[in-house]
């Protein structure tokens, strides 16, 4: 089996808008056709239009080949050798960057051929499973540029997220900084009124509003990555068992017993502790 031709489609939402941190308004599908009509099918999160030149991009040396030429006439039963062929031909352009993800795309579409040439789910392809079952997460990015609405709509989709079945959900909260959704610009300790607002953050405890600030730097961060990792939404929409984990940590980082490393260390094993017990 020979590869015959790529394809790229830029996709891009109609709605999309500039002043929204939201890199899921366009996206870039990348199709890998083969001589016996088996076709891959890849996809990166990168900007689209950089992606698509980086694949349609001819080359003139042996240092910086174009990844949509060079892949013509390669076999794509052999993803790994193809990714060293076009990674090693690339390395005054690519290594790292545009171009690596744009490899990633096509490497995604070699081994989804690899699956359907072997007739197996192409998962089987690349060793053993690690686990019997995976708890998917819902991904959140409320909208608002003010923090009453950007609080409930986070509120709303968690619900609506849980009403679909999720059990876990990644809280992409970004009210400061550069990357702040629709011009927002809350101080960081802002993060913990909205996870109190979902029942996350437990209110009660004026320890932890006293001290947000210092909270919010570096542990909150870090809390929300273990949260989007882990928490179940019935803990997410106020259930115990979590909540209660973190708490917990959160209490004894307050009192100085724990630094903040090892308060998200113990933290994220008691909520996949929580996680796995639910199930």
């Amino acid at each position: 089996m020979r590869v015959t031709g790529v394809d790229c489609h830029v996709l891009v939402d109609p709605a999309y808008e500039r002043d929204a941190t939201s890199s899921n308004q366009d996206t870039i599908v990348v199709e890998v056709h083969t001589d016996e009509n088996i076709t891959g099918i890849g996809e990166t999160d990168l900007n689209a239009w950089v992606a698509r030149a980086c694949i349609q991009a001819p080359g003139t040396h042996t240092m910086d080949v174009g990844l949509g030429e060079s892949l013509i006439g390669m076999d794509p039963l052999d993803p790994e050798a193809v990714w060293d062929h076009l990674y090693v031909g690339t390395a005054m352009t690519g290594r790292r960057g545009a171009l690596v993800h744009a490899l990633g795309a096509i490497d995604m579409a070699l081994w989804d051929i690899a699956g359907k040439a072997a007739g197996v789910p192409t998962w089987q392809l690349l060793g053993d499973a690690a686990h019997e079952t995976f708890t998917p997460y819902a991904s959140l990015l409320p909208r608002g540029g003010d923090f009453d609405t950007f609080s409930q709509t986070l509120v709303d989709q968690a619900t609506w997220a849980a009403q679909l079945g999720f059990r876990a959900c990644k809280l992409e909260i970004l009210i400061t900084g550069p990357y702040a959704h629709e011009g927002l610009d809350m101080p960081s300790s802002a993060m913990a009124d909205i996870l109190m607002s979902m029942g996350i953050l437990p209110s009660r405890t004026s320890d932890i509003e006293a001290h947000q600030d210092a909270l919010a730097t570096p542990f909150l961060a870090s809390y929300v990555d273990a949260l989007a990792a882990a928490t179940p939404f019935p803990t997410v929409l106020g259930g115990p068992a979590a909540t209660d984990a973190l708490q917990r940590q959160l209490e004894a980082l307050i009192n100085g017993q724990v630094d903040a490393a090892t308060a998200m260390e113990t933290a994220a094993k008691d909520v996949d502790a929580a996680l796995a017990a639910a199930q």
